[in-house]
């Protein structure tokens, strides 16, 4: 236990510390596992747009797969030269609406693609249309062409990982607002 001024265990802590702490051990616990990191390659080598979907039992690492493939991790290199990863982790115990779901990677997308407004807004997620898929499609589309043309770098491609969606335990819907399972892109 640490006493001085990096307290851990206590009332606060420094924020620095739990995340140097949260690093190594995902670094002590992280192994590349290349029977999903090769299909996944593949598919985003292969393919302009679509949808990967990781399925497979309880505790073998998915979670865990997706924050190695995260920039900011450091644990490996990229998959394939110019993609950007943006990770968005259900847990089950919370509960997660779209809302949350468009604020958490609006952020995460301004941070991954170095992007902000200017003139122009950035984009919004339409959730008013009838396809919430397409839409979300559409929205991701939109901030990887913004990053393509202020960073000049037409190649770009963006993976968005929306890791746990086994783990939402009841959908909340509103009128006005699709469950998160309808953003997911139909083929």
């Amino acid at each position: 236990e640490v006493t001085d001024t990096g307290t851990v265990g206590g009332d606060y802590a420094q924020a620095t510390l739990d995340d140097l702490l949260q690093e190594k051990s995902l670094e002590a616990q992280y192994l590349s596992p290349t029977y999903l990191r090769q299909p996944l390659q593949q598919f985003v080598e292969e393919q302009d747009h679509g949808v990967f979907w990781l399925q497979a039992p309880a505790h073998v690492g998915k979670s865990l797969f997706v924050e190695g493939l995260l920039a900011e991790a450091g644990l490996e290199e990229p998959l394939v030269a110019e993609l950007k990863v943006v990770a968005f982790h259900i847990r089950r115990e919370y509960r997660y609406d779209v809302a949350l779901l468009k604020d958490y990677l609006t952020d995460m997308l301004k941070q991954a693609l170095d992007v902000r407004a200017g003139k122009k807004d950035l984009p919004e997620l339409a959730l008013d249309r009838a396809e919430a898929g397409a839409a979300f499609g559409q929205w991701l589309g939109q901030w990887l062409s913004i990053y393509q043309r202020v960073h000049r770098r037409t190649e770009a491609k963006l993976l968005v990982c929306l890791d746990g969606l086994d783990e939402l335990i009841a959908p909340v819907t509103t009128s006005d607002s699709p469950e998160i399972l309808a953003l997911v892109p139909l083929p």
